[in-house]
């Protein structure tokens, strides 16, 4: 097992590296060079300062969806785990780190596994569906492509349909009871089955929330969404690129999804072949594309040096605070009481 997943990840590195090389080969290096040296980074910087708020309304909406589960988990705590996150999304398949390492600290901090998984899946939902929503309604605003792309609104608007359908099926106790009666006949393993069940009847919870509370959570998760997509266009005026806000606003859902594939580390070289192809028709060049593709992996390698600062100060400071005020095991006596 062990050297099945140093395969897959050597392969993953070759895929990464071998698109890197095919894009610089194209590119003479005094065209890159020159496109970052034009940048304006103070705009650079506002970008980076503007995701503040946008991890802090994430936090939010997870604090949400995991207080309805019981987790002791504060808004703070959550953007604490978020840095993390970022940090280990560096080196890592980005729906592990935004997945199982998330789980991991959600699950850690109070024991609930599966009620900490089951607010994740939610959210892993609700953000491919406004993925969809954001790209398509973009798609529609941008006048340069949606007369002639027929085709693709019509598989968007199809995507879109099933993500809500997904997001609301995900917390229905019908289906769960369905889905658990199906793996009974399957003679599924009793360990899958309990942990399957524990997971369906965390999701169930989130059914007797009010309409108020999903809109709470969607609305929170809206705010984000264009907050992180204004930041991505203040990196387009900062290389004064000719592409329109709507026009990124649908390239960022494309690229998204792209990044999730599992064929490459943290994106590379998939990012920067994606943004070239799709930026080629609206004038910008492969420097150009690439230079932007540069500074998006910049914007969250800020974040992800704060993360890596997060992970230390958990193992090293916390950890040792946590040892320090547990009792020895020569004093496991509860004090007398007066």
């Amino acid at each position: 097992m062990a050297n099945t997943s140093r395969r897959w990840l050597a392969l993953k590195w070759i895929i990464s590296l071998s698109l890197l090389f095919y894009i610089v080969r194209l590119i003479p290096f005094e065209s890159f060079r020159d496109t970052l040296q034009e940048a304006d980074w103070w705009i650079v910087t506002l970008s980076c300062l503007f995701m503040i708020p946008a991890y802090y309304f994430n936090s939010w909406q997870m604090y949400l969806m995991t207080h309805v589960q019981g987790l002791a988990l504060s808004i703070g705590r959550i953007f604490f785990i978020s840095m993390i996150t970022r940090f280990y999304e560096l080196f890592l398949p980005t729906y592990i780190a935004g997945g199982a390492i998330r789980w991991y600290h959600y699950a850690r901090a109070n024991n609930k596994p599966a009620e900490a998984l089951a607010s994740i899946v939610l959210n892993r939902m609700l953000e491919v569906f406004l993925l969809l929503v954001f790209g398509l309604g973009f798609w529609l605003f941008d006048q340069r492509v949606a007369d002639s792309s027929v085709e693709m609104v019509l598989m968007l608007s199809l995507l879109t349909v099933l993500s809500v359908v997904a997001y609301v099926l995900a917390y229905n106790r019908r289906l769960h009871r369905a889905l658990e009666a199906g793996l009974r006949h399957l003679r599924a393993p009793v360990w899958f089955r309990e942990g399957a069940g524990k997971v369906l009847a965390a999701l169930s919870v989130y059914e007797d929330e009010s309409i108020g509370f999903h809109l709470r959570v969607l609305l929170l998760a809206v705010i984000r969404h264009l907050i992180t997509i204004y930041t991505i266009f203040m990196l387009i005026e900062a290389l004064d690129l000719p592409v329109a806000f709507e026009t990124i606003g649908w390239i960022r859902s494309i690229v998204v999804f792209a990044m999730l594939l599992p064929i490459s580390v943290s994106g590379f070289g998939v990012r920067e072949a994606t943004l070239v192809t799709l930026m080629a028709p609206f004038g910008v060049d492969a420097a150009a594309a690439v230079g932007f593709s540069l500074l998006l992996f910049l914007k969250g390698f800020v974040f992800s040096v704060v993360g890596g600062g997060c992970e230390l100060y958990r193992v090293f400071v916390m950890a040792e605070t946590r040892d320090k005020s547990t009792p020895s095991q020569s004093n496991t006596e509860p004090p007398a009481s007066h």
